[in-house]
């Protein structure tokens, strides 16, 4: 008989009653380099609420040629560095023309990013927060990613729309941890700003070089229209390299395109690359795509240097047995058998299996490094509630493999109140066994 292995999910940190957490360490924001400004604006008349006068986020753009001002959105951005000042250049141009040198965004919540904090507004933001699930600091949040341990602190960067809270193009948030509960949140580390992701910022993962720099890998997006007319997102994989502060896109980004693709492989679908490191010391970059006639596959490139890349097979084919694309793999070793967790859209139910429409699962199975074939044993759904999607584990320092998600669905994303000043939040850390 073969030994499976299940994922039993149980919370990684003890539960920490809201009494003491309210009383712990509040994540604090780093002090940005904008200055703040507000002000009000009436509605256009062709709008639903033409006479209701909002609060609205002003934006001011200036270059050599152009001083201009236009309104993004009523949300909080954290224009906290050079990244996050560069962004959106499609849209910008679309709105103001020419490029921008500076962006100088306008918050009251719940700091004027200035350093000088509001106590009331601040305590208004401990009391709205919950106690130890990290939320977006402003605006969106959406999938976990680069979730690592790297210079003795606890890494997460998160889809993050920082204008409004809704999901939008696509930036990487970054939170640090001491303890997997209580969090810090740092300045945004990737904004959409190259020609090669002006889209989107789209999901990816991290892993510790040799010299000591940590390295995002990610999928950028770009709309393109295709044959038939319709807008489609091109996908493509990127690199960004840092010291878990600061972080810099490399030079020759992307490093993978369609043309990296198998035969059939969807240029469309093709995203959220897991980086692993073989025992020889050469890396995998184990990303998830679409094909024709199968729905979902998780691919295998290798490279020798984390720079150069080539395709190399699939690990595991769909074949819609659960539901059809897949996205956010992650590969790894538990208790002497291999797991690939995975998200899947438009799933339908296999008996008490995969309720949720898109959801996520689990494979258990066996690995040889060698030939680089993962064999399957069993399949199941990783958590049986809704709101759960795109995890990622890492590997603690005491050998512990701990997951951790978004704790939102899909399904219900669009109901969410465009006045919050946040939405989106994780799940509690839990302990893989």
């Amino acid at each position: 008989m073969k030994k499976t292995v299940s994922l039993l999910l149980i919370a990684a940190m003890v539960f920490v009653c809201s009494a003491c957490a309210a009383g712990g360490t509040e994540a604090t924001t780093a002090p940005a380099t904008a200055a703040v400004t507000e002000t009000t604006e009436t509605a256009a008349a062709d709008t639903a609420d033409s006479t209701a006068e909002k609060k609205i986020l002003t934006v001011y753009f200036s270059s050599a040629n152009t001083t201009s001002a236009d309104v993004v959105s009523s949300a909080t951005p954290d224009f906290d560095g050079v990244a996050s000042t560069q962004y959106l250049a499609e849209y910008i141009h679309g709105k103001v023309g020419g490029d921008m040198a500076k962006i100088t965004p306008v918050s009251d919540y719940p700091t004027d990013y200035n350093g000088t904090a509001d106590a009331a507004k601040a305590e208004r933001d401990k009391d709205e927060r919950p106690a130890f699930h990290l939320s977006a600091r402003v605006g969106w949040m959406n999938d976990p990613n680069g979730f690592s341990f790297y210079e003795g602190r606890y890494h997460l960067f998160y889809q993050y729309y920082p204008y409004e809270a809704k999901w939008g193009l696509m930036h990487w948030g970054h939170a640090v941890s001491d303890d997997l509960l209580h969090w810090e949140y740092l300045p945004t580390v990737l904004a959409p700003d190259n020609s090669y992701d002006r889209d989107g910022c789209y999901s990816g993962n991290a892993i510790t070089l040799d010299d000591g720099r940590q390295m995002l890998m990610y999928t950028g997006m770009v709309y393109e229209t295709d044959e038939n007319g319709e807008r489609r997102e091109l996908q493509m994989q990127c690199l960004a390299f840092g010291d878990g502060l600061n972080y810099e896109k490399y030079e020759h980004n992307p490093v993978l395109t369609a043309d990296d693709l198998p035969e059939g492989g969807n240029k469309y679908a093709f995203r959220d690359p897991k980086i692993l490191r073989q025992t020889d010391g050469t890396f995998r970059a184990l990303i998830a795509n679409d094909v024709k006639g199968c729905g979902g596959q998780m691919l295998v490139f290798r490279s020798d240097d984390a720079l150069h890349w080539e395709y190399s097979h699939a690990l595991v084919k769909n074949r819609y047995r659960i539901g059809l694309m897949w996205e956010c793999p992650d590969f790894f070793e538990l208790q002497g058998k291999h797991a690939l967790l995975g998200s899947a859209q438009d799933m339908i139910p296999d008996g008490l299996e995969y309720h949720n429409g898109n959801g996520t699962f689990y494979m258990i199975g066996s690995y040889n490094e060698e030939t680089e074939q993962f064999e399957e044993e069993t399949n199941h759904a990783v958590d049986y509630g809704i709101d759960f999607y795109a995890p990622q584990t890492l590997l603690t320092p005491d050998g512990r493999r701990v997951m951790i998600a978004w704790m939102q669905s899909w399904a219900n994303e669009h109901r969410v109140p465009q006045y919050l000043p946040f939405f989106g939040q994780m799940t509690v850390p839990r302990q893989l066994s």
